[in-house]
């Protein structure tokens, strides 16, 4: 899923205009973590519906960490709920690119040494993020802030 995320990122870096519109109601979930995921933490193996709802709760949770992000409300979604309620909101690209680079800067960690160990994959996504933050820049005129600087 993360390259698909990375092939998905180089076509939306393609897009032209000043604004990305957000066109669909609110996710589900909450900006907490699933409450069995200390149990998982500590060890404890979750039997398989714990661990069906655990997942389900964590892509929830995903899923509207990414949709605050993207609008420019980081990890607040008491803030974009309300307009996501009326259907619609319109982000200035340079924000939605900055959650685009961010989040392909957090992915690229998967495939640190200690982790999948893959270099040549995690040194893909961290240029494609910098590319991402370079093409929103001089594209658009966008503000932009150098990768890892959070």
């Amino acid at each position: 899923m993360v390259l698909q995320f990375a092939e998905s990122a180089r076509e939306i870096g393609h897009l032209d205009g000043g604004s990305i519109q957000l066109a669909f109601p609110p996710p589900r979930g909450n900006g907490a973590g699933p409450p069995l995921l200390a149990k998982i933490a500590s060890g404890i193996e979750l039997g398989p519906m714990d661990e069906e709802m655990t997942v389900a709760l964590a892509i929830d949770r995903g899923v509207l960490v990414s949709v605050t992000n993207a609008a420019g409300a980081t990890n607040n979604f008491a803030k974009i709920a309300p307009l996501l309620q009326r259907g619609e909101v319109l982000v200035p690209r340079a924000t939605f690119m900055r959650a685009i680079s961010d989040s392909l800067e957090r992915e690229s960690q998967l495939y640190a040494p200690n982790k999948l160990d893959d270099a040549s994959k995690m040194t893909m996504l961290l240029q494609l993020a910098q590319n991402v933050v370079i093409g929103a820049s001089i594209s658009h005129s966008a503000a932009t802030r150098p990768i890892g600087s959070h």
